[in-house]
């Protein structure tokens, strides 16, 4: 069953078969190039970013390309990523399901 929590598309799973041992592989995606119609959800690669805000509200935090600070931005769930972030600190990598944000705040 599918539904929309906050602007978030939720997957809840009844049972679980696992059908062979590939690991899933991220895409590697540009925040600027993050559509929430298209990545809602995925499992992704954004690479150089910074935290621009590390308490959204009690599950998320968010990060803005380290280049482009003030451009598209992209929250990060707690329960998948367990970071205490601050203001400012940089990012190589973060790698996971994504919930894609415009800078003006809104949903992408």
């Amino acid at each position: 069953m599918t539904n929309e929590r906050n602007g978030r598309s939720v997957v809840e799973l009844e049972a679980v078969t696992i059908l062979g041992t590939a690991t899933p592989t991220a895409d590697t995606v540009a925040l600027a190039e993050l559509d929430a119609a298209r990545w809602d959800g995925c499992l992704v690669s954004v690479t150089d970013v910074v935290v621009t805000n590390p308490a959204v509200d009690d599950y998320t935090w968010e990060v803005a390309a380290a280049a482009a600070p003030d451009g598209a931005r992209l929250l990060v769930d707690t329960l998948l990523h367990d970071v205490q972030p601050a203001a400012g600190q940089a990012f190589a990598r973060i790698t996971g399901p994504i919930f894609p944000f415009l800078a003006t705040g809104g949903p992408a």
